[in-house]
């Protein structure tokens, strides 16, 4: 269960969001910066080989779209 505040979609050095994929779908990673205008899309589940790291351009918003920032997560894991 999350709660998600969708006022924030700026994104913010290692901050969790919600964000929409043209070809994946709806995912939660962690936003981590990178070089110049990009961003690493990370998740926190340890499976690497299924759950691998991704590139994120904030300039080019057509492939995906960031819904709002996580500020709360409940549940087991």
């Amino acid at each position: 269960m999350l709660l998600v505040d969708s006022s924030q979609v700026e994104p913010i050095d290692n901050g969790v969001f919600v964000i929409e994929s043209v070809t994946d779908g709806t995912m939660v990673k962690r936003l981590v910066k990178a070089a110049f205008d990009m961003w690493l899309l990370r998740s926190d589940n340890a499976d690497k080989g299924s759950f691998d790291d991704r590139t994120f351009k904030r300039s080019e918003q057509n492939e995906h779209q960031i819904v709002g920032r996580v500020i709360w997560r409940g549940g087991d894991l």
